[in-house]
């Protein structure tokens, strides 16, 4: 078993080498032939490991690959840590990466990068293996610093276009937050414990619930400062509000990139973290709180933004934003089997929509806007059905894989006793309507109405619509077909924690979703479900029935509308406050510092000090014989007199 998952972590890194160093000799075809088969092989290696955990129920297993650091007691040690809930993971992300290299062959084509590109997205799913399959916090920092710069370099995969540097720029900087907050838990881990590795770090760090940290006039439960600060990390990865604005950007990248980043790799990081590290959260109830309000609120504010964007990457996009905020509520109220089940599920359509957005990207010869597109279920029927199949899905419409892992986050949230859980319930709610609003209204305007295009459009490749087929079927059955493995067969097991919160609802979601075709009747009578028809019908008002009406009326909603297009100011206030405040007072340190202090200060005031010194000392070197034979004399009288009378 070791071996087999020594070989699945490995492969991927295999792959993007031989395309990185080889990929010009051996060709585009042998380089995505070649990168395909090793993450085949790794896909294949995750089915075997999950079936050994998830049939077999087998105890935890670490497979090692070497010893970094062996210093006495102090040991680090990297290979691929085996349990339910890494080995699941590796799963999707492999089935998700397998499908995108499939789909790439067909999107980029004739890219000059095209072996660079493949190369970098094996090296993203290696990371991504490095990340979830880490036994302590080194290597789980490795594949987290791994996947940060492995997407810049996809980010900013056209690097002769100034928007994509620009983008990846911003999404490396601004998750450098997120990673310092990482890195101060770790050093707070190390600190209380004096080990890195999971199996170590997490019995003993419950030892000190009591212990109190002071930090200068404040004092601070120890593990609630390294609950914040690990928050942190995962607000920077899953891009929650404040640190959520690298994400739009992250559009600029090729759309293959744009669905592995969303569905399965970088911003599920924060929410695994917070999920494997879930027995420190549930010791501070005051950091669970503050998880609920960022979560819920992200659920829906950035969900309403979703509604006034015409780019239909960039309403995936949001969408992403929106249901990551889902997530990370439910690891508030601490349902993290349902945020995992969520993470899951969405991966699969969420994949299902990018693709299908990069299919409907392709067939338009690159047009991007969705009031320059209309009509086209008639011409890219195969992907109209798959984007029906991917919306149904993210508006949690009963019976699909998203109702049940998005329906067990509201029923966890509602039934949760922190105090904000109330005010999160509700945004969950109005988060429902507002899912809605911007996914069918992106369907309604690409499939539907008149075509507002000229020249011949036409299905692309099978490598394209291929994966999305495959996508939809887990996009459309799996939530039903596995939600009871996961609430009432307790998939992760005490991988999670199990706490007495946590256990409070895995019962409650064990009996809710005990029986999967009434718990998906039962949501026709659910707020959640209304909320839903509302936004449905709403869209199918404004872009269907009454396209004419809406028109006119538009102009009035400009004031409505506008916070929505300015993204409620954060882009302004990171741009104008933030940004703009440290140029200014980096120009003044430049100004009064750097210019007055040490350079004509120290630099050129000591070389000043230095010449009216000389200039001294130049008196007296007149170049007179006499003269210097009287300080000859007179320096012989100095050193007698202070021999003779003073004793020196």
């Amino acid at each position: 078993m070791k071996s087999v998952a020594l070989i699945t972590w490995l492969a991927p890194l295999l792959g993007a080498l031989m395309a990185g160093l080889l990929g010009e000799k051996l060709g585009p075809k042998n380089t995505h032939r070649f990168t395909i088969g090793m993450v085949t092989i790794s896909l294949l290696g995750a089915l075997y490991l999950s079936s050994i955990f998830i049939i077999h129920s087998s105890d935890p297993i670490f497979a090692k690959l070497f010893t970094w650091i062996d210093s006495n007691t102090f040991i680090i040690e990297i290979g691929i840590y085996l349990d339910a809930l890494s080995v699941i993971m590796m799963l999707v992300v492999a089935f998700v990466s397998l499908l995108v290299h499939i789909y790439s062959i067909g999107y980029m084509a004739g890219d000059e990068g095209y072996c660079r590109f493949f190369s970098y997205v094996s090296l993203f799913t290696f990371a991504m293996f490095a990340l979830v399959g880490a036994q302590n916090f080194a290597q789980l920092f490795f594949g987290w610093e791994g996947v940060g710069v492995v997407s810049y370099l996809l980010i900013g995969y056209y690097f002769t276009k100034p928007s994509a540097v620009n983008g990846g720029l911003k999404a490396f900087l601004v998750n450098r937050i997120g990673d310092l907050g990482l890195l101060i838990a770790i050093a707070l881990i190390f600190y209380y414990v004096g080990a890195l590795d999971y199996p170590t770090v997490i019995p003993m760090l419950e030892k000190f619930d009591q212990d109190i940290l002071y930090l200068g006039l404040f004092e601070i439960n120890g593990l609630t400062l390294i609950a914040f600060t690990l928050l942190v990390g995962a607000m920077g990865k899953s891009a929650q509000i404040p640190l959520h604005v690298w994400l739009p950007e992250s559009m600029e990248g090729p759309t293959p990139i744009s669905a592995l980043i969303h569905a399965a790799t970088m911003v599920t990081a924060g929410v695994f973290l917070i999920c494997r590290m879930s027995p420190i959260f549930d010791y501070s109830p005051a950091v669970l709180n503050l998880i609920l309000i960022i979560g819920s609120t992200g659920a829906l504010f950035l969900g309403l933004v979703g509604i006034v964007q015409n780019d239909i990457k960039r309403i995936v996009a949001y969408s992403t934003l929106s249901q990551l905020g889902y997530m990370i509520a439910a690891t508030g109220a601490s349902a993290y089997t349902a945020a995992m089940f969520h993470l899951l599920m969405h991966a699969f359509f969420k994949a299902l929509l990018f693709l299908c957005a990069g299919s409907v990207i392709v067939a338009m010869h690159h047009e991007q806007n969705i009031q320059n597109m209309g009509g086209l279920r008639r011409e890219l029927p195969i992907t109209f059905v798959c984007s029906l199949i991917g919306t149904l899905s993210l508006v949690a419409f009963p019976f699909t894989s998203g109702f049940y892992s998005k329906d067990s986050i509201i029923s966890a949230v509602h039934h949760c006793y922190l105090p904000a859980a109330s005010y999160a319930y509700m945004c969950l709610l109005l988060g429902a309507g507002a899912t809605s609003i911007y996914s069918f209204r992106s369907l309604f305007l690409t499939f539907f109405g008149k075509k507002r295009f000229t020249g011949a459009v036409s299905e692309p490749k099978w490598q394209i619509t291929f994966p999305l087929i495959v996508l939809a079927i887990p996009s459309l059955f799996l939530g039903m077909s596995s939600v009871g493995l996961f609430f009432i067969g307790n998939i992760f097991g005490n991988t999670l924690s199990t706490s007495t919160i946590a256990n409070a609802q895995m019962k409650l979601l064990s009996h809710e979703f005990a029986n999967p075709l009434l718990s998906g009747i039962d949501a026709l009578f659910h707020p959640a479900f209304y909320f839903m028809i509302l936004g449905f019908v709403i869209t199918l008002f404004c872009y269907i029935t009454n396209h004419e009406t809406f028109n006119r009326i538009k102009p009035s909603l400009k004031r409505i509308a506008y916070p929505l297009e300015m993204k409620f100011g954060f882009d302004w206030f990171n741009d104008h406050i933030i940004v703009r405040s440290i140029i200014q007072f980096s120009r003044r340190l430049y100004r009064y510092l750097d210019k007055h202090v040490i350079d004509e200060g120290i630099i050129l005031g000591l070389a000043k000090r230095c010449l009216q010194a000389s200039y001294t000392f130049k008196i007296v070197q007149t170049g007179y014989v006499y003269h210097y034979a009287s300080m000859t004399i007179l320096s012989l009288f100095l050193i007698i007199f202070f021999v003779l009378y003073i004793g020196i």
